[in-house]
């Protein structure tokens, strides 16, 4: 093998290297990704009662009336 083929696979190597951490990277960036939308959603769900809530006081006239 000669020295080009050589350094030709030396760079294939941290090339797949590479691939390999930024495909880790993209795992957990997905992970926290779906972690931060079903959060996202449980808020919108407190955020939806609370202002169902809200409507429902606000609707209600004050006991002086």
């Amino acid at each position: 093998m000669n020295e080009r083929e050589e350094a030709l696979e030396i760079k294939i190597s941290y090339l797949e290297e590479t691939v390999s951490e930024l495909n880790a990277t993209i795992v957990d960036i997905n992970r926290d990704l779906l972690l931060m939308r079903k959060e996202l959603d449980s808020l919108k769900r407190e955020v939806k009662t609370l202002m169902e809530e809200d409507r429902e006081v606000v609707s209600r006239k004050p006991p002086h009336y």
